[in-house]
């Protein structure tokens, strides 16, 4: 099993497809609201989930009641313009 206190993963692009430069906002919108809400949505649509990589995939069911005060919003765009948000709950 992987250890519990590894971080959770999901991927909202799964779920939303590609949106251009409407991604990192929307990585940002969940990203707060699964803050907010104890609550991480699944991956849509699990493949090739990194084996032995030390992250809880977030596969089946979301990931209910979780007591997270960080997350970290990966964007990767088109022609390379990428960014990371660190977002940070409130208490």
């Amino acid at each position: 099993g992987t250890d519990a206190a590894a971080p959770l993963m999901t991927a909202v692009k799964s779920m939303t497809g590609q949106t251009l430069g409407a991604a990192g906002l929307i990585d940002l919108i969940v990203g707060i609201r699964a803050l907010g809400e104890g609550r991480v949505p699944t991956i849509a649509w699990p493949r090739g989930t990194a084996d032995g990589a030390p992250l809880r995939f977030v596969t089946g069911a979301a990931a209910e009641g979780q007591r997270m005060n960080v997350a970290q919003l990966n964007a990767f765009g088109l022609g390379g313009i990428n960014a990371v948000a660190i977002v940070e709950g409130g208490p």
